[in-house]
């Protein structure tokens, strides 16, 4: 009940079909980033980026991707739907590792954390956790902050959980790329 004002704030956004969103959610929006545009790692090289856009570059598309794209095979519906089924919400604590309980993080921890089981999206373990920091909602609870207070922690969770959700929906876009459940051309 305490976080009804902010999932129904994020519920909103996401429901107006932002240009940007929608590109996070689909597959015919990525483009590669030019190599001498990314940073080397600490290994000395250059690792493959890709980065989304928001508008379809047929020019900059795999040859699959184009396939798909003739086919008709709505990505966007696809993420979603998967989105929809898959991604899991949790509340843990910024003290704690969400992995492993005997270890503390002492407070060090992000407000939200995105995790992912596998990138094989016929796999059962191809499911996005969500984890949103117990601390950022405590003042929710607590009778003696004021309505002010609270609308202004319940904007910050909102914001947090759209930035998961920024973070979920590539990596559901990722797990496409690699999936047999996409039909084959």
């Amino acid at each position: 009940m305490v976080l009804q004002p902010s999932l129904q704030l994020v519920s909103q956004i996401l429901r107006c079909n932002h240009p940007f969103w929608l590109a996070a959610l689909d597959l015919y929006c990525r483009r590669r980033v030019k190599v001498s545009r990314v940073p080397m790692n600490s290994k000395g090289k250059r690792p493959a980026l890709v980065a989304t856009w928001p508008d379809r570059n047929h020019e900059g598309m795999g040859r699959y991707t184009k396939e798909l794209l003739a086919m008709g095979f709505d990505g966007i519906k696809a993420v979603s739907s998967f989105l929809a089924e898959r991604l899991e919400l949790r509340i843990g604590s910024a003290d704690w590792d969400s992995q492993d309980m005997s270890k503390r993080t002492w407070g060090i921890r992000p407000w939200g954390e995105t995790g992912y089981g596998s990138y094989a999206i016929e796999s059962p373990a191809a499911q996005i956790n969500v984890l949103i920091q117990g601390e950022i909602i405590w003042p929710l609870l607590v009778p003696t902050y004021t309505a002010a207070e609270k609308a202004s922690v319940s904007f910050a969770i909102a914001t947090v959980l759209l930035h998961e959700f920024a973070v979920s929906a590539p990596i559901f876009v990722f797990c496409f790329s690699f999936s047999s459940a996409i039909p084959s051309p």
